[in-house]
């Protein structure tokens, strides 16, 4: 335990340093009048592949993507590192809660490249939530949302929240769904320990190891249909990614 937490806290220092300077990028772009929004959604994408090359985590990717096109990307959610692993592939607006604003230097960058906050505790933030997130994909953006609403440790997901479906649905925009697993499953965050001791154990694991495999878009005018769709291939792959692993 000791080795774990000295290493996590000297990862916690590198990636620090890292997020400063893709920060100070990007504050000097937005300075220069030349951070487009395509700018900084690749600034982010490139900082969160770094990121896992500054913890020693080892990303696969599986499946295809939609290019060019605004999708609503959700998964199951374990970690309070998900979103930056996922945001290695993608270049989407995440859904986060409204807490990472104040985060030192990733609040700033987030809100800087494009992020939509949420105060869960708030029904009127949960509304403006849904409202943001359909207008962002009208503006031709994708939206990353995890909408377990909260870590899950379980075999499979737990019950997905329906209002990012009701939006694409109403927008006519296609769902991916994903997998995001971790081959060591003390990586998943079951909120017996507060939030700074999660983070400080997951910078501390050697070796980690992460699959993300995106699956068939979605298409449908009913949200019902949407969400039933994606938890039902979710929870199917998710088994069929930790089998990889398991030997089962």
């Amino acid at each position: 335990m000791f080795w774990t937490k000295l290493r996590g806290a000297w990862r916690i220092s590198k990636f620090a340093v890292h997020s400063f300077w893709a920060l100070l990028r990007v504050v000097i772009l937005t300075r220069l009048g030349k951070l487009t929004l395509e700018r900084g959604l690749e600034l982010r994408r490139s900082w969160a592949e770094g990121t896992a090359r500054v913890l020693n985590f080892k990303i696969t990717f599986e499946g295809d993507i939609p290019e060019n096109e605004a999708c609503l990307y959700v998964g199951n959610h374990r970690s309070s590192l998900d979103p930056i692993f996922v945001m290695a592939r993608i270049k989407a607006f995440p859904v986060s809660r409204a807490e990472v604003r104040n985060w030192p230097i990733v609040g700033k960058g987030s809100d800087m490249t494009g992020i939509i906050f949420v105060d869960k505790s708030s029904r009127e933030s949960r509304q403006a939530t849904k409202v943001a997130l359909l207008n962002e994909m009208k503006k031709g953006n994708s939206v990353l949302i995890f909408p377990e609403g909260r870590t899950n440790v379980q075999p499979l997901t737990a019950t997905f929240q329906k209002g990012s479906f009701e939006q694409a649905a109403q927008g006519g925009f296609r769902v991916v769904p994903f997998v995001l697993e971790y081959k060591d499953k003390g990586q998943y965050w079951d909120h017996t320990d507060n939030f700074a001791m999660h983070f400080l154990k997951e910078f501390g694991k050697r070796g980690v190891e992460i699959k993300v495999r995106f699956g068939p878009p979605i298409q449908s005018d009913n949200s019902w249909t949407l969400l039933r769709q994606a938890q039902a291939w979710i929870d199917e792959n998710i088994p069929l990614v930790r089998a990889e692993w398991d030997g089962d």
